[in-house]
């Protein structure tokens, strides 16, 4: 005779941990292909490379993995959480939502391993996406890039044609033009400065200057500065 009068499957602990484990860890394998698949992509298309800068320059707080992660999964993305993290917001996450896996880092006794999680983009919420207007004071601007340049910051007349910013490793100084025509050629020209500045204690490479073109690029399409 059945005395399971509602047919509920009872199910032990470990049989749920085992099949979270199971799920974590196919999620996680395709989290890392998605990974591979696009720094295959960008190191084959300059155009999907800008792409991904773009994508860094909103998302700077995440790794450069989970954005090629979002980047192959949800590109337009602006603002994604993860469902309980919405909710916490007052926000629901649409029925239809598809959402994207990436990673998240979690630390346990000095130990950091990455559980697969669920996140959705803005867009897939009843959210109203609002769009960031900029309109800067520049001088305002330019105390907020400096503040906690570790080089000294001078400012001269005049550097050389068409260069508004300069760094000297050897004096560790950053020279910066009075006369100024065009912000956004100067704000650009700082931003690199700073990255060279930032990656100094670097090993000698042919690619530092590429790393800090892309860097001035990144904080210049964050807040909005014309690239």
């Amino acid at each position: 005779m059945n005395n399971n009068k509602y047919n509920v499957v009872f199910r032990n602990r470990n049989e749920d941990k085992a099949d979270w484990i199971e799920k974590n860890n196919e999620d996680k394998a395709k989290a890392y292909s998605d990974m591979e698949e696009m720094t295959n992509a960008i190191k084959n298309s300059p155009e999907m490379f800008k792409r991904y800068l773009d994508l860094q320059s909103k998302f700077d707080r995440y790794s450069a993995g989970n954005c090629l992660i979002v980047l192959k999964n949800c590109p337009n993305a602006t603002q994604f959480k993860e469902k309980d993290e919405w909710k916490k917001e007052g926000v629901l996450v649409n029925q239809n939502a598809k959402g994207f896996t990436y990673l998240k880092a979690h630390t346990k006794d000095d130990i950091t391993y990455f559980n697969a999680k669920t996140a959705y983009d803005i867009s897939e919420t009843d959210a109203i996406v609002e769009e960031k207007i900029y309109n800067y004071n520049w001088n305002k601007l330019l105390s907020a890039f400096l503040e906690n340049c570790p080089a000294k910051v001078e400012s001269i007349d005049e550097i050389d044609k068409g260069i508004l910013a300069e760094y000297d490793e050897k004096s560790n100084i950053l020279y910066i033009s009075k006369s100024v025509d065009n912000e956004v050629d100067f704000f650009n020209q700082v931003a690199q400065q700073l990255g060279i500045i930032e990656m100094k204690a670097e090993m000698p490479s042919d690619y530092k200057d590429f790393k800090s073109y892309c860097i001035s690029y990144m904080i210049c399409k964050k807040y909005g500065i014309d690239t």
